[in-house]
């Protein structure tokens, strides 16, 4: 990823014959994101083994501390979204928590690592909420719960 002076985010895509391209993230399509997604959740495991942020000293097994760290990392244009379990008792994440912090890319891509390592390995990483939102909700509840995490 390459971020430019005036603050657009390009990412660097190859092919299956290993040439690479450098493109602009908001030309990437949900396959390149896909990608990008799978590369980050591979850094975020290797850094969540040594169960913390070696920058922060943060522990990856708090959500929002995951969140920050994908964000900065991978995509610094996400925004960290968050809900209280009291306020959306029908999410499956974060009940035994009392709630979760999680990213939203563009307003239509969930990118969340927290669940599937620390609880439910099975659990996607990566929601595409206009083409799954049932899968969406199932996972993170009513929508009009979530709120924008400060900063």
């Amino acid at each position: 990823m390459v971020i430019r002076p005036n603050g657009q985010i390009w990412i660097i895509i190859t092919n299956k014959k290993n040439h690479m391209k450098l493109v602009p993230l908001f030309e990437v399509n949900e396959s390149d994101i896909k990608k990008l997604v799978t590369a980050a959740h591979k850094a975020y495991t290797k850094e969540e083994e040594a169960n913390h942020d070696e920058d922060s000293g943060n522990p990856f097994s708090i959500c929002t501390y995951g969140a920050e760290w994908v964000k900065e990392k991978f995509f610094p244009k996400a925004v960290i979204m968050g809900y209280h379990a009291d306020d959306n008792p029908d999410a499956i994440i974060g009940q035994d928590e009392g709630g979760h912090d999680f990213l939203i890319l563009s307003d239509r891509y969930i990118i969340d690592f927290w669940y599937n390592n620390m609880i439910d390995s099975k659990a996607p990483v990566f929601i595409d909420m206009e083409k799954d939102e049932a899968l969406a909700k199932k996972y993170y509840g009513d929508k009009t719960t979530w709120e924008k995490v400060p900063e």
